[in-house]
């Protein structure tokens, strides 16, 4: 559960360009609440009832228009970064998957190089044993 406390700000300024025609003072006010993350709708709802109570914002017609659009692009803002956040997630896993095919590669050409030296080491092998056997002939 978060304390939060920071909203003053927001709140004038939302109440400032929604009530500026209907109000010409200025006052701010501070609004403080607990925010659970379980029950987001209990924190709104005081929101919109402290901004109700200090100000004259919900007496505009459009005021709840407003909000909606506030809402949506908050949602819009989320999708975009919970989107970002998987196509990071996407490309770290294709490197990922690239970096152990790289592996794969170099352990099967290190495997190849070790097949080719033992290879040439019994031709040598066999090489030598024919050259003694002659020798010895």
């Amino acid at each position: 559960m978060a304390i939060i406390s920071d909203y003053q700000e927001e709140e004038q300024s939302e109440a400032s360009n929604a009530g500026a025609s209907a109000s010409s003072k200025s006052e701010t006010h501070s609004f403080s609440a607990d925010f659970d993350t379980s029950n987001p709708r209990d924190f709104l709802r005081k929101v919109f009832d402290f901004v109700a109570q200090t100000s004259d914002f919900f007496q505009n017609d459009a005021a709840v228009e407003e909000v909606v659009s506030i809402a949506n692009a908050a949602k819009v803002k989320a999708a975009a970064k919970t989107a970002e956040k998987k196509k990071k997630e996407v490309e770290a896993a294709k490197e990922k998957a690239a970096a152990a095919e790289r592996k794969k590669k170099e352990v099967e050409a290190s495997k190849k190089d070790a097949a080719a030296m033992e290879k040439k080491k019994d031709q040598e092998s066999a090489s030598i044993g024919k050259r003694l056997t002659l020798f010895q002939l």
